[in-house]
């Protein structure tokens, strides 16, 4: 009996110990792979949010755009009309998706850098690439006559009925008397109408440099357009529509890259004259995201020899450069500037007035005095007397000699510049062991010195 009764005890006990294993087990078999998918889901939504993050500055920068004033040449532009260009040029920019830099960000970098206005593509990109922009818009426009908008001041409005608070006031101190001049200091004060403005010729040429990829898409580059008799506001909506153009051409324009390979290494590289922020590594090759078509590269390096070349760069692969750099150094290049002269003092050129109209008078006597030579001579009562002649050619000669050489020194003393200025571009004279020789048209080199003669 006692074993009858110690056997359900312990069934039972073991049936508790039997669930208390089951749950435990359940647990440890369940929900250990549910805390790993858990932690695998957070890691890789916490993954994903710093990568987001990350790429989210990245791509913010790149859709940055710095835009420049503008070049104006041929008239005037008034303050006003440069303000509705700028805020036509950032709604623009705006309605693409883009962010343009604030003006005041960009004063404050061109003031610390001074940079001065940044006219050079060179500054330009420098500038934008302090402020961590992607792009810089750049354009100058031709005005036919000057375009100056004067802000109207506003002025009261003109009350119809002039006579009813006249008849108000006369009733004296009532009520109705104060309701009127509460009105009369209510009453709005009109603005008068915006003048349109003057109108002229507007021509407009805008490029649109990406700095992402140090270089300028064929089809956002120096693209013209023109707004024949427009006021300000109609130009500033054409330069808009132009800012958009040059926004998607960037876009929709194909790109590639260009693998460069210099030996040796650790040599900047240029495209379309911007400096890359990169320089080739030892033994390796930097890749160049650029656009496709055909760029300018350079490549230069310290105590080496530049290299030039034209590249053209496909979307289908990579073009591949491996330079080899010769030792040396590059030529000078020298610039030939127009001799400036100091205007000629006034008694040379009074002088030399002098001695032309001396010496046109001596030679006109001297001519007089030839041509009466051998004549016969003329007696007081006018009759020619034949047995006396003139003789007259050494007289003549007298004056006619010195009458030339006064004209000759005028002339000298009105034809000879003013002394030469003496400006901070004049360079030595050429050694002895330096040779001359001319670069290749459009190079751009001009004469070259090097070698030795």
């Amino acid at each position: 009996m006692m074993g009858c009764i110690m056997q359900p005890l312990f069934s039972g006990q073991n049936s508790v110990a039997k669930d208390a294993m089951q749950t435990s087990g359940g647990s440890s078999l369940f929900s250990a792979p549910r805390r790993r998918v858990s932690l695998g889901l957070a890691l890789s939504a916490f993954s994903s949010l710093l990568a987001f993050g990350i790429a989210a500055p990245a791509q913010a920068a790149e859709k940055q755009v710095v835009i420049f004033e503008p070049k104006v040449e041929g008239a005037n532009l008034g303050e006003l009309e440069k303000q509705a260009l700028d805020k036509a040029l950032a709604d623009a920019v705006k309605e693409l998706g883009y962010s343009p830099i604030p003006k005041l960000d960009l004063d404050a970098v061109l003031q610390g850098e001074h940079a001065g206005k940044c006219e050079s593509a060179e500054c330009q990109v420098r500038i934008a690439r302090l402020l961590d922009a992607g792009y810089v818009l750049r354009y100058k426009l031709v005005l036919s006559s000057d375009v100056v908008e004067q802000a109207v001041k506003p002025v009261p409005a003109k009350k119809e009925k002039e006579k009813e608070p006249e008849k108000v006031k006369g009733k004296g101190k009532g009520k109705e008397a104060k309701e009127a001049k509460e009105a009369e200091a209510a009453t709005p004060v009109q603005a008068a109408p915006v003048p349109t403005g003057p109108t002229a010729n507007w021509r407009f040429q805008a490029s649109l440099f990406n700095v992402t990829l140090a270089a300028t898409a064929e089809s956002a580059l120096n693209q013209p357009s023109e707004c024949p008799q427009c006021s300000s506001s109609q130009a500033a909506q054409n330069i808009a529509e132009l800012a958009k153009k040059l926004l998607i051409a960037d876009k929709s324009h194909p790109r590639g890259s260009i693998e460069i390979s210099t030996t040796p290494g650790d040599a900047t590289v240029f495209v379309d004259n911007v400096e890359l922020l990169g320089k080739t590594p030892e033994g390796k090759a930097l890749s160049v995201k650029t656009f496709a078509g055909k760029h300018k590269l350079r490549v230069k390096k310290t105590d080496y020899q530049s290299h030039e070349q034209e590249v053209t760069v496909s979307e289908a692969s990579p073009a591949l450069l491996n330079l080899q750099l010769r030792p040396g150094t590059d030529p000078e290049k020298v610039v030939y500037l127009p001799s400036e002269s100091t205007p000629r003092p006034k008694w040379r050129v009074g002088l030399g007035i002098i001695g032309i109209a001396a010496g046109a008078a001596l030679i006109g006597f001297g001519g007089l005095a030839a041509s009466v030579d051998g004549q016969p001579y003329l007696d007081p009562s006018g009759k020619e007397d034949f047995t006396k002649v003139y003789a007259t050619k050494t007289l003549a000669a007298g004056l006619i000699a010195p009458g030339a050489v006064c004209i000759i020194g005028g002339v000298v003393l009105l034809a000879l510049p003013g002394d030469r200025k003496k400006s901070s571009d004049d360079k030595s004279p050429l050694s002895p062991s330096q040779t001359v020789s001319l670069g290749g048209v459009g190079s751009g080199t001009g004469l070259i010195f090097r070698g030795g003669f």
